[in-house]
């Protein structure tokens, strides 16, 4: 029997983002949503579940107040159990901070022989994350998996995306691994995974439950910023189409594209 925790977050809807008058990161119209290459670890996680007997999956997400509609979806995408972790003091970690947390909800959880993170996120994309839990555990990291993922008894093997091609490795459990896009392609539950998600067991987690201490991020984001684009505004005549061409040319070569 193999427990595997995949690592879920919910982010913003980057589509649905929008810069505002003063430059900045207009979030009032994005709505929150697991991040897509979340769904590739969930992916990979549930395809190992259904190929060894006995094993079980939980999502662990850390999160605020709307976090349970996010691990709703992932539940019916075939994890057994989620494991939120929140709290107000949560609020302003850093990814450092989170990664801390993440660590010791595994711990606390226990008999956990397998942590699968997606490379990236798709809010921040720092590709931090798994990494870090992997330290924070003391645990063995395999990144970039690509192709080939498989358990062996109490032994991952997997293919994994390198500079110089392709590496297949293997390595004892516990461990830590985190997977690119183009593993697999996640699932689309169907409607009755979706109202089976319902009743699925939920744990909630505090600062205190985890016994985690004083929470100070290191790391602060004063501002963000989109660069400045002013258009000129320049209208190319359309009668003539090798006139507009050449003005085109010349513009562009003027403002030294080409």
């Amino acid at each position: 029997m193999v427990n595997i925790v995949t690592l879920v977050k919910q982010s913003p809807d980057v589509e649905a983002v929008r810069i505002g008058p003063n430059g900045a990161p207009d979030l009032s119209a994005a709505g929150l949503k697991v991040s897509d290459y979340d769904k590739n670890a969930v992916e990979a996680a549930v395809q190992l579940k259904e190929k060894n007997a006995g094993t079980k999956v939980f999502a662990l997400s850390l999160g605020g107040a709307k976090l349970e509609e996010s691990v709703k979806e992932v539940l019916a995408m075939g994890c057994d159990e989620a494991v939120m972790l929140t709290d107000a003091a949560f609020a302003h970690t850093d990814t450092a901070e989170k990664a801390r947390l993440l660590a010791l909800a595994v711990k606390k959880m226990g008999n956990v022989d397998l942590v699968i993170a997606a490379e990236e996120s798709l809010d921040s994309h720092s590709g931090q994350t798994g990494p870090r839990v992997a330290e924070e555990l003391g645990w063995p990291l395999v990144a970039y998996v690509t192709d080939n993922l498989r358990l062996e008894g109490k032994t991952l093997k997997a293919e994994r995306e390198v500079d110089e091609g392709i590496e297949e490795v293997e390595v004892a459990l516990p461990a830590v691994i985190t997977v690119l896009e183009s593993l697999n392609t996640p699932r689309l539950p169907a409607l009755m995974q979706i109202l089976q998600a319902k009743n699925k067991p939920k744990r909630t987690f505090s600062a205190a439950d985890l016994g985690a201490g004083e929470i100070k991020p290191t790391l602060a984001r004063p501002k963000s910023e989109a660069p400045k684009s002013d258009r000129k505004g320049i209208m190319l005549p359309n009668d003539n189409l090798e006139a507009a061409a050449e003005e085109l040319a010349k513009a562009l070569a003027k403002e030294g594209v080409i």
